[in-house]
C-alpha cells in the first residue's frame, strides 16, 4: 500500500505546477490525490497515523474553522453567498488530508527508500519547470484571461511559492540526493531560475536562505575551489541577466508599482488588505468567516494577502492559537534549525496567502517526521 501511495504521490508532484483551469478550483493534481486519499482511509495502518499529537492540534484548528464557516454559512445561506465559507472548509479538509498522506508515507516508510522516490520526483518536477522557463514555454488557454500566466501558473506568485516549497521539501528529505553535491547545486541554480523567472523578491531572498541551509546545515559541505567557481559564474550570469529584454521589464514593473504607491497615497498595508484588521477590531475576536469580504470596510475587497492575516482575521486569536501550537507542534524537536529552514515559507506567507496549497502541509509534515529522525538518532548516539 505503501508504494502505491508514493507512486500517487510522486504523479501529484510532478504535475501540481500545471495550472489548467482558473485559481481556486481543482487542478488535475488534486483529483491525483483524492485517488491517494481513498487508498490511505482504507489502509490498515490509517488509525495508527490519527493517534499523532500533531494530527490532534491539525484537527483542533480544522474543527474551529469548520465551526466559523458553517455560522456564516447559515447566516448568508439565504442571499446566496454562504457556499464560498463552504468552500474553504473544503480547502483545509483537503489539506488535512494531505498532511496525513505525507505523515503516512514518510514516517511509516522511512527505511525503504519512500524518501529517495519522493525526492527524486522533487528533481523531476523542478528539472521539468526549468526547461519550461529556458524555453520560454507558456500555456495558451481559453480559461486564463488576466495575462499573468507564467510558464503553466496562473500567476507568477504561485511559479514563486512553487519554488520556495519544492526546494524546502528538498532539502529537509535526508535522500541520497540531497547529499550529492552536484545534484544539490543543480537544485540550486534551477531554483535560482525559478524564482528570476516569478520576478519575486521575496522569493529570490527566500532561495539564497534555502542554498545556505542545504549546503551547510545538511551536511553538504564544498571546497574553496568549488566556492570560486560557483561565484564567478554567478557574477557572469548576473551581468548577463541584467541586460537582458526580459529582466528590464521586471526592474520597470518594479518601479511602476513603486511610483503608483507613492504617486496615489496608497500603503502596501492598504493594498494587501491588511488595514482590514485594525478598522474591524472586534472581528478579530471571534472571525469572520473565510468569504464575502465586502462585508468591511478596507481598500482591498479581496482576501488578505497574507496566510496569517487571514487566519487571524478569518478565524480569530482562538484560531490563530490553535494554528500556532499546531505549527509549534511541527517545530518543537529542532526550533532553531526548523524555523530557519521555514523563514523563506513563513516570511511569504506574511504577505501573501498561501496556506491553502497543499505542499505547505507536506513540507510540514516532513519537518515534522525528519525532526522525530533526528531526535531517535541523537539518542541512540547518547
Amino acid at each position: 500500500m505503501n508504494n502505491l501511495l508514493i507512486f500517487i504521490i510522486g504523479i501529484y508532484l510532478i504535475i501540481c505546477p500545471f495550472y489548467f483551469f482558473e485559481s481556486g478550483v481543482p487542478q488535475p493534481a488534486h483529483y491525483v490525490a483524492a485517488i491517494a486519499f481513498i487508498a490511505m482511509v482504507f489502509s490498515k495502518d490509517f488509525r495508527v497515523i490519527l493517534k499523532e499529537k500533531v494530527v490532534l492540534y491539525l484537527l483542533l484548528f480544522l474543527l474551529l474553522t469548520a465551526i466559523i464557516n458553517s455560522v456564516y454559512f447559515f447566516r448568508y445561506y439565504s442571499s446566496g453567498d454562504g457556499n464560498i465559507f463552504i468552500l474553504h472548509t473544503a480547502y483545509y479538509i483537503f489539506n488535512f488530508l494531505f498532511f496525513l498522506l505525507f505523515l503516512k508515507t514518510i514516517k511509516q516508510g522511512h527505511s525503504k527508500g519512500s524518501i529517495d522516490k519522493i525526492a527524486l520526483c522533487c528533481l523531476i518536477s523542478l528539472g521539468i519547470q526549468v526547461i519550461l522557463a529556458i524555453f520560454d514555454v507558456n500555456k495558451v488557454t481559453q480559461y486564463i484571461v488576466t495575462g499573468r500566466s507564467v510558464l503553466y501558473f496562473n500567476n507568477p506568485n504561485q511559479l514563486g511559492y512553487f519554488t520556495l516549497l519544492m526546494l524546502t521539501l528538498f532539502s529537509i528529505l535526508p535522500s541520497r540526493y540531497r547529499n550529492n553535491k552536484f545534484i544539490a547545486l543543480f537544485v540550486l541554480l534551477g531554483s535560482v531560475i525559478l524564482a528570476v523567472v516569478s520576478g519575486s523578491r521575496l522569493v529570490i531572498v527566500g532561495v539564497l536562505v534555502l542554498a545556505f541551509s542545504l549546503l551547510f546545515q545538511q551536511g553538504i559541505k564544498l571546497k574553496l575551489e568549488y566556492w570560486l567557481v560557483i561565484s564567478l559564474v554567478g557574477l557572469l550570469a548576473t551581468a548577463f541577466m541584467y541586460k537582458t529584454e526580459f529582466i528590464q521589464k521586471k526592474i520597470a514593473l518594479v518601479e511602476i508599482r513603486n511610483h503608483r504607491q507613492d504617486t496615489t497615497g496608497v500603503s502596501e498595508a492598504q493594498i494587501r488588505g491588511y488595514d482590514r484588521i485594525w478598522l474591524n477590531p472586534k472581528i478579530v475576536l471571534y472571525g469572520s468567516g473565510e468569504g464575502k469580504y465586502d462585508r468591511f470596510s478596507s481598500y482591498h475587497q479581496l482576501e488578505i494577502h497574507s496566510g496569517f492575516g487571514t487566519i487571524l482575521f478569518s478565524y480569530g486569536i482562538m484560531g490563530l492559537i490553535t494554528f500556532m501550537l499546531f505549527f509549534y507542534k511541527v517545530i518543537e524537536q529542532r526550533i532553531f534549525f526548523n524555523v530557519l529552514l521555514l523563514s523563506p515559507i513563513i516570511l511569504y506567507n506574511l504577505a501573501h496567502q498561501g496556506f491553502r496549497n497543499p505542499l505547505f502541509w507536506a513540507v510540514l509534515a516532513s519537518v515534522y517526521v525528519a525532526s522525530l529522525v533526528h531526535k531517535k538518532n541523537r539518542v541512540k548516539l547518547s
